[in-house]
């Protein structure tokens, strides 16, 4: 690692502008914005993000590539690098550099851009949302202190990986970060924080990718053709499937895909791109459905993605001259 030009915080707690290199990983900024420049950045378009550092960064708009940093509370003496990577601004912490080098430290909890962009501004939410893994045994007792002394709240365990889903009030969470970190290495039980972010599902080039398109010039498009699929049931009132399921019941429930699962694996193999003018198309849009009704909305899978499925209704999943039959597990 090394440091070139690392000034210190100027008074108030404002950081200037800093030159830091990460062994060529991250690239530097020759130099800092003007100060009448940030003084003339619209209020409006004003955005501030609290880093897991406590640390906030306030920018002229979404999508700024340039900011003013204000140390935390006894962070008065730590340095910053302020540098945009493949347009996005990054504001990096002298104490998180080792940290982020080491991958224990997710560098996207530093990546003002991205964070604006999930909404995790301070506008947005007035909590840091983490994914923290701990050891076992003596570390993962250690850990629940850490959250304890840091004022933050577990909200989901990830037993398989020793980890823990966390929400991190912003007024407390350089106590947080204080009490995980130390000497430039990570303590108190946790080995490694992730920002706990969100992921937009874009399938519509999985079809392109896996040759649909050709296969549909040459005059393969399902028809004539009844997929299967059984499943927490198919709302034939969809758009991309309207006039092509039939559907039976093995459930006590009525035919209501009350998850939303099994429309989103139905879509995924005909759906026509009704709803998205053709966007998110089926690998066999003109193929028919008949969905087979058996799983509920208690199961752990389909719970998973119940917020995300219905939005997503779309691409792949059916082998040309054959019936494909779908099936979702009642346990995970």
């Amino acid at each position: 690692m090394s440091l070139i030009d690392l000034r210190r915080t100027m008074p108030g707690g404002v950081a200037a502008i800093l030159l830091l290199g990460l062994a060529g990983s991250m690239p530097a900024v020759a130099s800092a914005p003007a100060p009448a420049a940030t003084a003339a950045a619209s209020a409006a378009g004003k955005r501030t993000v609290t880093l897991i550092t406590g640390d906030r960064v306030t920018v002229g708009s979404v999508g700024a590539r340039t900011g003013v940093v204000h140390a935390g509370p006894g962070r008065e003496r730590v340095s910053f690098a302020l540098f945009s990577a493949g347009g996005h601004f990054m504001v990096i912490p002298s104490d998180a550099v080792a940290l982020i080098r080491a991958q224990r430290v997710d560098q996207r909890l530093f990546d003002v851009t991205e964070l604006i962009s999930l909404g995790y501004d301070d506008a947005g939410r007035s909590t840091v949302p983490l994914i923290m893994r701990s050891g076992t045994g003596t570390a993962a007792t250690a850990m629940k202190s850490t959250l304890t002394n840091g004022g933050a709240r577990k909200t989901r365990d990830l037993k398989v990986v020793h980890a823990a889903a966390v929400t991190a009030p912003k007024e407390r969470v350089g106590s947080l970060w204080k009490a995980m970190t130390g000497n430039l290495k990570m303590r108190g039980g946790v080995q490694n924080v992730w920002l706990d972010g969100k992921r937009k599902i874009s399938l519509d080039q999985s079809v392109p990718q896996i040759g649909a398109p050709a296969a549909w010039q040459a005059g393969y498009q399902g028809e004539g053709m009844t997929v299967a699929v059984l499943d927490t049931g198919v709302d034939a009132t969809h758009p991309d499937l309207a006039g092509r399921v039939t559907s039976t019941n093995f459930t006590t429930e009525d035919d209501t895909d009350l998850v939303g699962h099994g429309t989103h694996v139905a879509s995924t193999i005909a759906g026509d791109g009704a709803a998205s003018d053709g966007k998110y198309k089926g690998v066999a849009p003109k193929a028919s459905i008949l969905s087979g009704k058996k799983g509920h909305a208690a199961s752990p899978l389909v719970a998973r993605v119940r917020s995300r499925s219905r939005a997503s209704s779309h691409r792949c999943c059916h082998r040309r001259g054959s019936v494909a039959r779908m099936n979702s597990r009642s346990r995970w």
